[in-house]
C-alpha cells in the first residue's frame, strides 16, 4: 500500500512540477477541435475550416516559441502504382509538410489526414514532372479561399512555380490574390521552421547541366531586367512575370533546361525534445519530487538533503527513449543517368557517419524499381542501416475507401448499372520486401517517428475493403442522419428513412426487373454506353470526382467529354489496367468544353499513358493514324506549351481543333476541320454550340451514323442556342449545379440549378436527361421533386449506363431516397438557403455584373424563358444584358473578342 501512494505521489508531483510547454501545446490544441462540429454541413465545414486557420495563425504569431511536436509520423497518399504519383504527407502536431502533389492529392489529403482543419504551408518536389506537381493547380485552387497570414512554401528544382502565372486562367477569381506562395530552390540550400530543418540536396543526370551561376545572382539579375521594363508590375514571391517566348534570356532558359536535368533530395531533420524525466530512475531514488527536478531538467547537478549527489542522466531518459530521432530522407533517383551523382553526394553518403549524430531514421525511395536494383543503388541503400520505404510501380494501389464504400451500395441495387470497380476486387497489392527493414507502401500507411514507443509503421491505418463492413457501416451512417434530422427539426423517425425501408425497396425492384415491360423502357438499344467517371464540380470530394464521361459509340470506338484531375486514376479504378490501356489506345477524340482546371486537369498525366499503351503495342503517337482529336478552346494552345516547355512535350500527342473553326461557319477550315472529324468519330452531325459559362464554353452536339443523337451541355446557365441545336435529341447530359433554392447563387456562378436543367430537355424534346455535375454540397442524391420523371435521370461516379436500362434510375429513387433522404433534409436543404458567400465569391459577384449573360430575377422567369412563353426583354425583374442572336455572334472566326451589333442592347465585357 504505501509503494502504491509514493508511486501515485510520485506521479502527481512529477505532473505539477515537471509538465512541459508542449503539454500545454497539446491541450490549447484539444481546445480548438473541441469548438468545432465536425457533423455540420460541407458548407459550415468550409467556414470552419477558415475560421480554425485564422485562429491558429493568429496563436502562433503570439506565442513566442512553439513547443517541439512530441508526436510525428507520415502518411503516404500516392504510392506510384500503375503509373499514378508518388506523395506522402508529414504531420506534426499543427504543422503539416506535403511531400510531392501530383493528381488527386487534396481527395487523398482529405480522407487520410486524422484532421481535416489540417493545412499544408510547405511543399516539397523531388522532381518536376506531371507525376509530382500534376495536382499542384487543383491544389491551390482548392485552399485559394483560406485567407491566412502565413505563406505557402513551394520547395523543389527551378521553375516549380511557373504554373502559378497560370492559375487565374482556369478559375473565377484572382487566386494569388487569395493565396500568398513563395518559392524556394537551391540557392537556400535549407529550410528552417519551429519544427524541423530541411536540407537540399540537388542530384544532376550524367549530361553533367550545372547551375553556371548561384541562383541568388539570377534572381538579381532577373530583378534587374523586371525593372528595366516599363509598365511592368512587381512580382510577388513565388508569382513570376509571364513572359513570351521572345522575353526569355539565357538564364531562364537554362533555368528551363536546368529543371529537366535535376532533381531534389531532401533530408529532414526534427528539432530535440526537451530532456524527459524517467519515472523508474525517479521512484528509484525514494525521494519526495521538488524544485530539484526542475534543475535537472535544465541540466543542473542537484546534491539531496541526504549528502547525495544526482546528476541529469540518473534521472532522465536517454536521448534515444527522450524521442531524440534521426533525419527523414526523400530520396527520388528517376533513371540510372542519376546514379553517379548519387555516390558524389557527400551529404546523402555521409549520413550516420558523422560523430554524435544518430543515421536516418525512415528512408523515403521514390524511385523506380529498374533503378531500385542496380548495383551502385543496393550499394547506397546497404550503408544507411535503417526502415526504407519504397513507393513505386511496385507498391500498392491507390484506392479510396470512402469511394469504395459508397461503389458497394450502389453494386448492390444493380451490378451492371453500378458495376464494381475492378480496383477493388483485384486490388493491386504491394510487392513482398526481401529484407525485413524494406517495406513498400500502400495507401493510407503510417510511419510513426514520434514518440519512441509508438516508433514503426501502423498498418492499422490502411483500408481494409471488406463488403460485408462496408455495408454496415451504411447501416450506421443511417441512423447518424436519422438522428441528424431530429437535431434539425425534422422527422427523423419517418419510416422511409431506414435500412428495413431500404431492403423491402429493393425487393419490389428486383421483381420489377423481372417484368422489363413494366418498366417502361424508352430505348432498346446497345450504344452509346455512358461511363460516368467524376459527376462533381469546381473541387473534388471523396464521393464525386470532377468532370469526366467516357462514351463508346461502338465496339472499341471511344470518345471522352471533358478531363478532370484524375481521370486516367479512375479509370484504373474502374477498369484494371489491361482494359484501361485498351481504351486509351482506341480512344478517338477529347472534347474539353472549356477552360476551367475541374473539366481538362487530367490530361496531360492521361496523354502520358496513352502515349506508353501505344508505344507498348508498337505505335507511335506522334505519326499513326488517325491521330487523336483534341476538340477544345482556342487558348488551349497556350497551356499546351507552357506544359511543354516546362514538363514534358505533348504537342505531337494530339491534333487540336479549336471550338471556334466549328462554331463559325464562316471560317474558312470550317467545312474540312468537320468533315475530317464526322468522318473519324463516324459521325453524320457534329456541331457545336456556344453556352452561358465562360467566354469560350461549348455544348458537343453529335448524331452518329447508327441514328442516335446526343447532347452534352458543358457547364452552362439555360441557352436558347443550345435548346435549338439539340432539337429531338435522344440523350442530353445537362449540368445540374445547384438546387433551386440555390437559383440566385447558380445566376451568379452561371450554372443552371435542376429545374433548369430538366426543363432545357422538355424544351429541346430529348427523350432522355441526365444529369451531372452536382455541387459538392449534394454528395449522394439530389432533392428529388415532381420534375423527376421516368425520362429524367442522375449520374454517379462509377455508373455505366446504356440506353436500354436509363428507365430503371426512376424506379431507383425509392431506395436512395430510403438511404439518404434523412442526410438531405438534415443537411442540404435545412441550410441551403444560408449560403455564404466568401470573399472570393464577391469577387464572382462584381464581375458577373459586367458579363453578357442574362440574369432572371426568379426561378419561374427562367423556366418560362426556357419554355419560350416568353423573351428576355418581357421579363421585367430581369437583367437583359443579351439576346440569343448576340450569343451566336459573339465569337468571330478566331475565337477572339465579342461582337456585339444589337444597338438596343447595353453589353459591358468583364476587363
Amino acid at each position: 500500500m504505501n509503494c502504491r501512494c509514493t508511486s501515485l505521489g510520485v506521479s502527481y508531483m512529477f505532473l505539477q512540477n515537471t509538465r512541459k510547454l508542449n503539454d500545454l501545446l497539446v491541450l490549447v490544441q484539444k481546445r480548438f477541435y473541441k469548438r468545432i462540429n465536425y457533423k455540420r454541413s460541407n458548407e459550415k465545414a468550409g467556414m470552419d475550416k477558415v475560421k480554425h486557420k485564422s485562429r491558429l495563425d493568429a496563436y502562433k504569431s503570439k506565442v513566442t516559441e512553439i513547443p517541439v511536436a512530441a508526436k510525428v509520423h507520415l502518411s503516404v497518399l500516392s504510392t506510384g502504382a500503375q503509373g499514378t504519383g508518388k506523395s506522402f504527407l508529414l504531420m506534426l502536431n499543427h504543422d503539416r509538410y506535403l511531400f510531392n502533389a501530383p493528381e488527386m492529392v487534396q481527395r487523398h489529403i482529405d480522407e487520410v489526414g486524422p484532421q481535416k482543419l489540417s493545412v499544408v504551408d510547405n511543399i516539397f518536389f523531388t522532381s518536376k514532372r506531371d507525376e509530382t506537381v500534376g495536382g499542384l493547380i487543383p491544389f491551390l485552387l482548392t485552399n485559394s479561399g483560406l485567407h491566412h497570414q502565413s505563406t505557402l512554401k513551394l520547395h523543389g528544382p527551378p521553375q516549380v512555380g511557373a504554373f502559378l502565372s497560370m492559375i487565374n486562367e482556369f478559375a473565377d477569381t484572382n487566386v494569388n490574390a487569395n493565396l500568398k506562395t513563395e518559392y524556394r530552390g537551391i540557392q537556400h540550400k535549407q529550410y528552417k521552421d519551429r519544427q524541423v530543418t530541411v536540407d537540399y540536396v540537388p542530384l544532376y543526370d550524367s549530361s553533367g547541366l550545372r547551375p553556371i551561376c548561384p541562383d541568388s545572382q539570377t534572381s538579381e539579375v532577373n530583378k534587374e531586367r523586371s525593372q528595366k521594363r516599363p509598365g511592368k508590375r512587381s512580382e510577388q514571391p513565388g508569382q513570376s512575370e509571364e513572359k513570351t517566348e521572345n522575353e526569355l534570356s539565357l538564364e531562364d532558359a537554362r533555368e528551363i533546361e536546368l529543371a529537366k536535368h535535376m532533381v531534389m533530395a531532401y533530408v529532414v531533420h526534427f528539432k530535440e525534445l526537451p530532456a524527459r524525466v524517467d519515472n523508474i530512475k525517479l521512484a528509484a531514488l525514494k525521494v519526495k519530487p521538488g524544485p530539484w527536478v526542475g534543475q535537472l531538467v535544465k541540466g543542473e547537478t542537484v546534491t539531496l538533503s541526504d549528502g547525495r549527489v544526482v546528476k541529469p542522466e540518473d534521472v532522465l531518459m536517454s536521448s534515444r527513449e527522450s524521442c531524440f530521432v534521426g533525419p527523414l530522407v526523400v530520396l527520388e533517383v528517376p533513371s540510372g543517368d542519376y546514379l553517379d551523382s548519387l555516390g558524389e553526394s557527400q551529404e546523402l553518403c555521409n549520413l550516420g557517419t558523422q560523430p554524435g549524430k544518430l543515421g536516418p531514421e525512415l528512408v523515403v525511395h521514390l524511385t523506380p524499381q529498374a533503378v531500385l536494383d542496380d548495383p551502385r543503388y543496393q550499394a547506397f541503400m546497404n550503408r544507411l542501416p535503417c526502415q526504407h520505404l519504397i513507393l513505386n510501380e511496385r507498391a500498392g494501389s491507390c484506392n479510396m475507401y470512402s469511394a469504395f464504400r459508397v461503389a458497394v451500395m450502389r453494386n448492390y441495387i444493380h451490378k451492371e448499372m453500378f458495376p464494381m470497380p475492378v480496383g477493388y476486387t483485384h486490388s493491386c497489392q504491394p510487392a513482398e520486401s526481401p529484407k525485413p527493414e524494406i517495406t513498400y507502401g500502400v495507401y493510407g500507411l503510417q510511419y510513426h517517428i514520434r514518440p519512441h514507443n509508438n516508433r514503426g509503421y501502423n498498418w492499422d491505418s490502411v483500408p481494409k475493403y471488406d463488403r460485408a463492413v462496408a455495408l454496415e457501416e451504411v447501416k450506421e451512417k443511417i441512423a447518424l442522419n436519422r438522428r441528424a434530422l431530429n437535431k434539425n427539426g425534422g422527422n427523423g423517425e419517418d419510416s422511409r428513412y431506414s435500412w428495413d425501408s431500404f431492403l423491402a425497396e429493393y425487393e419490389k425492384f428486383s421483381q420489377l426487373i423481372q417484368s422489363p415491360e413494366k418498366t417502361g423502357i424508352i430505348f432498346d438499344s446497345e450504344y452509346p454506353e455512358i461511363t460516368f467517371l467524376g459527376t462533381g464540380s469546381a473541387k473534388p470530394s471523396y464521393k464525386r470526382g470532377t468532370s469526366g464521361i467516357l462514351l463508346q459509340m461502338r465496339p472499341d470506338e471511344y470518345i471522352l467529354l471533358d478531363c478532370g484531375e484524375g481521370t486516367w486514376q479512375t479509370m484504373l479504378v474502374l477498369y484494371g489496367r489491361e482494359k484501361s490501356e485498351h481504351i486509351l489506345t482506341n480512344l478517338r477524340a477529347i472534347f474539353i468544353s472549356h477552360l476551367h482546371y475541374d473539366h481538362h486537369g487530367g490530361l496531360f498525366s492521361l496523354l502520358k499513358a496513352r502515349r506508353q499503351s501505344v508505344q507498348s503495342r508498337g505505335g507511335d503517337v506522334k505519326t499513326d493514324e488517325p491521330r487523336l482529336l483534341l476538340l477544345a478552346p482556342n487558348s488551349y494552345s497556350r497551356w499546351i506549351d507552357l506544359y511543354s516547355k516546362h514538363i514534358e512535350d505533348v504537342s505531337q500527342d494530339v491534333r487540336l481543333c479549336p471550338h471556334s473553326v466549328a462554331i463559325s461557319k464562316t471560317n474558312p477550315l470550317h467545312g474540312e476541320e468537320t468533315s475530317m472529324i464526322k468522318r473519324q468519330l463516324g459521325l453524320k452531325e457534329y456541331t457545336l454550340s456556344k453556352v452561358w459559362h465562360t467566354y469560350y464554353s461549348a455544348a458537343i452536339i453529335m448524331t452518329h451514323q447508327d441514328g442516335w443523337k446526343l447532347v452534352y451541355s458543358g457547364d452552362t446557365m439555360p441557352c436558347k442556342a443550345l435548346i435549338k441545336e439539340g432539337k429531338d435529341c435522344d440523350i442530353l447530359i445537362h449540368e445540374a449545379t445547384f438546387t433551386d433554392e440555390q437559383f440566385q447563387h447558380a445566376q451568379l456562378k452561371h450554372h443552371s440549378v435542376m429545374s433548369e436543367a430538366i426543363e432545357v430537355g422538355r424544351a429541346m424534346n430529348a427523350r432522355y436527361t441526365l444529369l451531372t455535375h452536382f455541387s459538392q454540397r449534394i454528395p449522394d442524391i439530389p432533392p428529388f421533386c415532381d420534375r423527376f420523371t421516368e425520362n429524367v435521370g442522375y449520374a454517379f461516379d462509377f455508373m455505366q449506363v446504356r440506353p436500354r436500362n436509363l428507365h430503371l434510375l426512376y424506379h431507383m429513387k425509392p431506395m436512395f431516397e430510403s438511404l439518404f433522404g434523412a442526410y438531405i433534409r438534415a443537411n442540404i436543404v435545412g441550410s441551403i438557403n444560408k449560403s455564404r458567400i466568401d470573399d472570393g465569391e464577391q469577387a464572382i459577384r462584381k464581375t458577373s455584373r459586367n458579363k453578357i449573360y442574362p440574369k432572371f430575377k426568379t426561378l419561374e422567369d427562367s423556366l418560362a424563358y426556357i419554355r419560350g412563353d416568353c423573351e428576355i426583354d418581357q421579363l421585367k425583374g430581369s437583367d437583359t444584358r443579351d439576346s440569343e442572336s448576340d450569343s451566336e455572334k459573339n465569337m468571330d472566326n478566331t475565337g477572339g473578342k465579342r461582337k456585339v451589333e444589337d444597338s438596343n442592347i447595353i453589353v459591358k465585357r468583364a476587363r
